[in-house]
Order: structure tokens, then sequence, then C-alpha cells
């Protein structure tokens, strides 16, 4: 059945769950009124309770449809047909999850998940990959806290390399800034459980970091020093001290798979990789995070330990109320060096997100948001036909509805690379037209200007020889931006500093390299003792 004669654009499936509620929470709440949906799980009775929950948060939408499965090949088959995108919210995904993925790629309906079951994920792939690709499902699993995040980020970084320095990206250090957040019993339950279910061969074999990339690269990644390995700690300029990161397993192998699956390697570059940590106050402290983690980890490898935690931690379908999550929060950020051949000349990017509110209401937001993205944009995801793929392959549509519902986002070039990259042609990211709009309709752009150390008040750059018209006509370049020379001010720049963006400048101030603004001429792009150039804010 054609998608577009299905019943529902996108069915919740573990609706009445603890992210499912979440899930189903921000699609009532923020997602258009004439999206077609329906909620799904085993309880018919919780089920009419939580649309009745639902109501209350948008009156005025009409309500979702009432579906009930059990967790059975039949009637998870019937439920698929009916919709265009399956969102699972039902784990652990390796105990209930395959049954599911196995409807979605046999009848052709989208599906996405918030699983960080890797193991579980590796098997999907080997499985389920090559049926997706015939029925044309786009199959997104990780589309949670892990590891949307970290992979439209890492896709961001490298996308605006590319674009604008023309080159690849080697490697991407992210890092889990900063954070106030607690697990829910799911998530306990879910990690506890994996040790029971895969081998330690299985796990180390799924755990590798190019596990999940259709493409192996030519070249292993460099490897840690070894006085990283052994105390887990690094430092790194503009992030700090770092130490290792409970979201590197989940994220690494996802990221590698957008890699692979992005013109086979080649648009990130053939020497992409991703590091991953978690910063920490000082050496003490990260060495502290590691030796927990390392301890940690082995003491879950035994089967006691494993059954006492199950007894006594968080139970599944529990985690923290709204009100202890209310003033919950979570900030990324990600440097990403550039692909160059002279070492004294390296050029990098910054990345930055962040979510305030419970991390479980993040990952309902990506999934609604994912879905709609799904049903009624066209991405990367629909070019491909199909697969078993990863959240960055719904790109720019679906980060720009992750902002709009809240994630905040910065792209940025560092400014030292700017300087010296950009001294005898200009490429500008056309992200940077976002900004604002000159009053002639044309985009507005701004660069940095390496000798005036001023971001420069440009007017529209035109991509033709003929110049704008009316009164911006004078401040027109008259070639195309890729063309255009950073020539010295003709006087020295000499303001405090040039007016922020939508503000009035005084005379005088924010110099077109030797030209004046207007009195009260409102400054369109500007930039003063900033470390970043602005690029794409959310």
């Amino acid at each position: 059945m054609a998608h577009k004669d299905r019943q529902y654009e996108c069915i919740v499936f573990g609706a009445t769950g603890y992210t499912g509620k979440y899930t189903c929470e921000h699609i009532a709440s923020h997602l258009p009124t004439d999206f077609k949906w329906a909620v799904a799980g085993r309880s018919e009775g919780k089920l009419k309770q939580l649309v009745g929950q639902l109501k209350s948060l948008n009156p005025d939408r009409t309500q979702p449809g009432i579906e009930t499965a059990q967790l059975e090949k039949r009637q998870l088959v019937e439920l698929a047909q009916r919709t265009t995108v399956l969102i699972s919210t039902v784990g652990p995904y390796h105990k209930y999850g395959t049954v599911v993925v196995e409807a979605c790629a046999e009848t052709g309906t989208h599906y996405l998940d918030c699983t960080g079951e890797v193991p579980w994920v590796y098997d999907m792939i080997q499985a389920y990959d090559e049926t997706a690709k015939r029925t044309g499902a786009i199959m997104i699993p990780q589309n949670g806290i892990e590891s949307a995040p970290s992979d439209l980020m890492c896709w961001s970084l490298a996308s605006h390399i590319r674009q604008t320095l023309g080159v690849g990206t080697a490697e991407v250090v992210q890092t889990t800034y900063d954070m106030k957040a607690a697990p829910s019993g799911g998530t306990l339950a879910t990690i506890l459980t994996l040790f029971d279910t895969y081998s330690l061969s299985h796990l180390a074999k799924s755990g590798r970091p190019w596990s999940l990339s259709c493409v192996k690269p030519i070249e292993p990644a460099p490897g840690r020093p070894l006085l990283e390995k052994a105390t887990g700690v690094r430092t790194v300029s503009d992030l700090g001290t770092l130490t290792d990161s409970l979201q590197s397993a989940a994220d690494i192998p996802i990221v590698n798979r957008t890699w692979g699956l992005i013109d086979g390697g080649k648009f990130y570059g053939p020497n992409f990789h991703m590091t991953c940590y978690a910063r920490t106050r000082n050496t003490l402290t990260g060495l502290g995070v590691h030796l927990a983690m390392t301890l940690g980890f082995l003491a879950i490898l035994l089967p006691p330990v494993r059954w006492l935690l199950q007894r006594f931690v968080v139970q599944p379908g529990e985690g923290p109320t709204k009100e202890d999550a209310k003033n919950d929060y979570v900030e990324w950020r990600a440097i990403a060096h550039a692909e160059v051949s002279d070492p004294s000349d390296p050029k990098r990017a910054y990345g930055r997100m962040r979510f305030e509110g419970s991390m479980y209401l993040l990952t309902g937001v990506c999934l609604a948001e994912a879905a709609v993205t799904v049903a009624r944009d066209r991405t990367l995801a629909h070019e491909i036909g199909g697969g078993l793929l990863t959240p960055a392959m719904l790109g720019a549509p679906y980060l720009e509805r992750l902002q709009k519902a809240g994630l905040k986002t910065e792209t940025d070039l560092d400014i030292e690379t700017t300087s010296r990259y950009r001294t005898d042609k200009l490429t500008i990211p056309m992200c940077i037209a976002r900004l604002t709009n000159h009053p002639c309709g044309h985009a507005e752009k701004a660069y940095f200007n390496q000798h005036c150390k001023c971001a420069l008040i440009v007017g529209p750059i035109e991509t033709t020889n003929e110049p704008c018209a009316s009164r911006c006509a004078s401040s027109t370049p008259k070639r195309p931006a890729a063309q255009l020379p950073l020539t010295p001010p003709e006087t020295p720049f000499t303001t405090e500093r040039p007016a922020a963006v939508g503000e009035k400048a005084d005379e005088g101030q924010g110099r077109m390299c030797g030209q004046d603004t207007r009195p009260d001429e409102t400054v369109y792009a500007a930039l003063w003792g900033h470390d970043r150039i602005p690029y794409s804010r959310g």
C-alpha cells in the first residue's frame, strides 16, 4: 500500500511508556494540527487514559487514534500497514524490538526508535537492511539523545568545512560539555540486560568504532596516546579537560555509519574520525571518572552484581518526575579539524548544541520531529530510498525542525582559520544569509578581515556583475563573492566596537574597509572581539 493511502502519518507504539508519553505530548503540543497520528500499545484502557491527558494539552486539534497490538508478528504487520511512520519506544529493544523492525521492513513502513543498544542495531543492519532497501522503508534507530545530537553535530561541522573550505574533515572532538540529568529505569535495565543477552565476543565486535559502517576506512584512525589510555584524560584547547564519556560507545558507531552512507565517506573525507568525551573539572576528577567507569564495567560483567542491581535500581517504565526534571539541561560542544596538508596552518570549526529540559523530553522531541520530517519533507534518506540509516540522513530539514522545537545550535568557523584562509579569495557559507536580509531584498553576508580585525558590514553580495538598485549600489561588490579580495582598510579602525546585528549604527561605526556607515543605518552583520564568526544560529 502506498504511503499516501495509509490511515495515519505516524503511530507511536509504546505510547504509555516513560519515553512514549514525552513523544506523544510533543506531537500533541507542537506538531501541525492536521498531522494524522495514533497511539498504540497493548492496553486499550491505558491508551484511552493517555488520549484524555493529551486532549488537555491542545483541545483544538484532532485527537489521535487508538490502536492495540501485542508484540506478535501478525498484529504488528497490520499495525505497520496503517501508517507511513512507526515510532517504537518499547524497550529494551534487544528483547522486544526485533519483531517491530521486521514488520516495518517487510511492509515498507518508515521506522524510528530511541535505542542506544549498538549490538542490537548491528544485528538489525545485518538482518533487515537489504529488506528495507527493497521495500523503501527508511529505518532510523538511535534517534534520541543517543545518538541524534552527536550525529547531527558532526554532519553540520563536516558540511560546514566542506562548503566553506572545500576540504574534508579529519578529527571531530565532541564532548558532553555540561549536563544535569538522571537516567530512567528503562535505561538502567537495558544496560544490565545487554550483558545477559550477548556474548562478550559479540559485544566487542559490534562495539568497534566502524562496526555499523557500510564502508570501512582505508587507513585506521590514529590511536589514543598511551597516557590518555591510562588516565582517560585529554586536554583540548577551547573545550577544556576531558574524560571518558558514557555516550561514546553508542554515538561513535552511528556517526561513522553516517560517514559511510554519504557518498561512501568522500563527503566527510577519508581521514574522518570522531572522538567522544565528557568535560570534567580537572585532571584528578577526570582520572576518577575513568577509574569508576572501568571498575563499573568490570563489575557488571559479573552475573551476581547484575542480579542485585536489577532488584534495587529504578524499574522499567519509571524515571524522574517532570517536577524533578524541569531544571535539567544538556550541552554538547565539538571542534572539527579540517583536513589540511600544512600542520602549521590548522583550520577548525566549532559546534554547540544545548537543550533545556529533561533528556527524555529531548528524546521525545527528536522522535516526533523526525516523524514529521520523514512523513512530509524531502531528505537525503528519501533520495537513498530506504535501509537502516542514521539521524543525520534527515539533514537540514530535521535540524531546522529541532531548532524550532528548542534545540539551540551553533556552527562557527574558527576566526584564526578564517583570517589565514581567506587572504586570496572568499567563499561565503550560504547559511550566513539567514542572519538578516538587506532592505533591497538581497541576502546579507559578513566576513572577517584579518587586517583591521573587525567584521565588514557588507552590502548584498552579487553572484553576477549587476549591482543592486537604490541606496546599496555603492557598497555592492561588482564581482562574485568567491572572487572578492580582502584588502586593508584605508584608515585604521578605531571605534570601541561595531554595533551589534540589528542595532542602529553611529556615524563611522562599523567601517566597511575604509567606508563609514551612515547615521542610524541598521547594522546587518558585525563582529568585534569574538572568537567565532556567526554562521548558523538556532
